[in-house]
């Protein structure tokens, strides 16, 4: 019964966040976490509910904790990398995408942060980071089209 008041509350309050009933859907994330306190879809949602908020310090401590209990769940790397892409910390934002790309099977994740590295490096204005990002776009659409996990061979 625990799991499934759990589950129900956690797809309730992704509900209201995607219909941008945050207050409520914060309300509902509380009441998972109550009932599971490490489970880290639920610290992940929590997260994305201060992010909205543009509370970022504690999306950000949220978003770690997710991945902290469960490392093979990559995707609060790739929020954190939105996080401090949107606080200008282009350092630490590049340190998150390139450990999605490096770290993910989500075709998906690695485009998203492709795309995010490629605002970064458009930020930097400098010709070696030009060619970087030439490169890393480069080895993305090679491993797209043959379907090649090319993209893991990225060095940082």
């Amino acid at each position: 019964m625990k799991d499934r008041n759990f589950s129900y509350y956690l797809e309730k309050g992704k509900e209201y966040i995607n219909s941008d009933s945050v207050d409520k859907g914060a309300a509902a994330i509380k009441k998972a976490l109550q009932l599971n306190p490490h489970n880290e879809y639920a610290v992940f949602e929590l997260g994305k509910i201060h992010y909205i908020r543009q509370d970022f310090r504690k999306a950000r401590e949220l978003y770690t904790k997710a991945f902290e209990l469960n490392n093979k769940f990559i995707l609060p790397r790739l929020e954190l990398g939105k996080i401090y892409l949107a606080q200008r910390n282009l350092r630490l934002a590049e340190r998150e995408f390139r450990f999605v790309i490096s770290s993910s099977d989500n075709t998906d994740f690695k485009l998203e942060s492709l795309y995010e590295l490629g605002k970064i490096y458009r930020l930097f204005s400098t010709g070696d980071r030009t060619r970087e990002m030439e490169k890393l776009m480069s080895e993305l659409a090679d491993s797209v089209k043959l379907g090649e996990e090319s993209i893991k061979s990225v060095s940082y």
